[in-house]
């Protein structure tokens, strides 16, 4: 078993019992006691977990404890998410290139960018994404990224997805994730779509994260960015204002959708 799947497991069965002992991990990861005493103490070297003595305690703040579906996250804070894509639609101008990553909010994004009059080049490894983008009479160039596909959620991802993103520069990149802090950037569960993300942001000029305020002071496993170099984030109106001010002073600009 790799680490990063041993990570995963251990954030997984906190996540159900809120504390963990070594010796049920010896059991559940088939390894030795200095080898869950090694994952425990990185992972609370993280933030993501709290160690205690004979074993470890869940991080309130930490999010998501492992790989997440998209298709968990549909209808919730749904309208928020309407707003949020609304609102980028005025951040985007005619001839960009996007890059979108796989999301809800980036999908409701991708709706509304799809309704308006701008002529974009959009670079996706959604295929939800692909298609809203691709309508009769959409002024859109789509180009979609390969990879593997991931059946649930509809979106690709694996080395096949980096190697072609790896190819190609962008405008703007359009990110979600599931999580947002000061401390630990911008974050999500998913370790593979961490590092597509990461290459989007990596390949295009701008950053523009979309995400709800349920996200904001919460992380997850996987780093994406730090948080400075996010360059616009848009978000909804039950954002903190204390968050909000922490974050416009380390230079986000922080677009409330109304």
């Amino acid at each position: 078993m790799f680490s990063d799947e041993r990570y995963n497991l251990i954030l997984t069965r906190l996540r159900e019992t809120d504390r963990v002992t070594v010796d049920d991990l010896v059991d559940v990861l088939s390894v030795s006691k200095a080898t869950v005493r090694k994952d425990l103490n990185y992972l609370e070297s993280l933030g993501l977990l709290v160690r205690t003595r004979g074993g470890a305690i869940t991080q309130k703040q930490f999010a998501f404890a492992g790989p997440s579906t998209l298709s968990s996250h549909r209808g919730v804070h749904t309208a928020e998410k309407e707003r949020i894509g609304r609102a980028v639609v005025g951040l985007v101008r005619d001839g960009d290139t996007l890059m979108i990553d796989a999301g809800t909010t980036t999908l409701s994004t991708a709706r509304h960018l799809a309704r308006s009059d701008r002529r974009l080049t959009v670079i996706t490894n959604s295929i939800e994404i692909a298609m809203e983008m691709n309508k009769p009479g959409s002024s859109v160039q789509v180009l979609l990224a390969g990879g593997l596909l991931q059946r649930e959620d509809n979106l690709l991802q694996g080395p096949e997805t980096e190697d072609f993103l790896q190819g190609l520069n962008g405008d703007k990149a359009i990110i979600g994730a599931m999580g947002l802090t000061l401390k630990h950037g911008l974050t999500d569960p998913n370790l593979s779509l961490a590092r597509v993300k990461r290459l989007m942001v990596r390949r295009c000029e701008e950053l523009v994260v979309v995400l709800d305020s349920s996200k904001i002071g919460k992380f997850a496993l996987a780093p994406v960015v730090p948080a400075t170099a996010i360059d616009v984030l848009v978000t909804d109106a039950g954002i903190d204002e204390e968050a909000r001010l922490s974050l416009e002073e380390a230079g986000v600009k922080v677009v409330i959708a109304d």
